[in-house]
């Protein structure tokens, strides 16, 4: 990740790969995460997913669930499969997350890039 933006400013796009994929309109860094999470299940699928329901912050808690009585704050990922990521996270905290759950697929931080347009 070559760009170190502001620490307040959202991007408006991911750059995975060289492919972009557009954030929905969110005020928070939490969109970041969801919109990668969903992108991660569009190209790796059940291979994602199993690891991202099994991955755990160092606190123990999960980092996705089916059940959102599990999470702090749960936010829907993908329709299709009832998955709800925990998004209690400050800014700081989502863009790490987004780091870690594209290293659950042995991605390179270099593969992600923000776009501020």
């Amino acid at each position: 990740m070559a760009d170190q933006p502001h620490p307040k400013a959202i991007p408006t796009s991911l750059i995975l790969r060289g492919k972009e994929y557009e954030i929905k309109p969110w005020r928070y860094w939490n969109a970041v995460l969801v919109c990668a999470a969903e992108i991660l299940y569009e190209l790796y699928g059940q291979e994602f997913l199993d690891r991202l329901l099994t991955a755990k912050a160092g606190t123990g808690h999960p980092y996705a669930s089916r059940d959102a009585d599990e999470l702090r704050l749960a936010t829907k990922a993908w329709n299709d499969d009832g998955v709800y990521l925990e998004t209690d996270l400050n800014a700081a905290q989502a863009r790490r997350r987004t780091e870690q759950i594209m290293e659950l697929m042995g991605l390179s931080l270099d593969d992600l890039e923000y776009s501020y347009d």
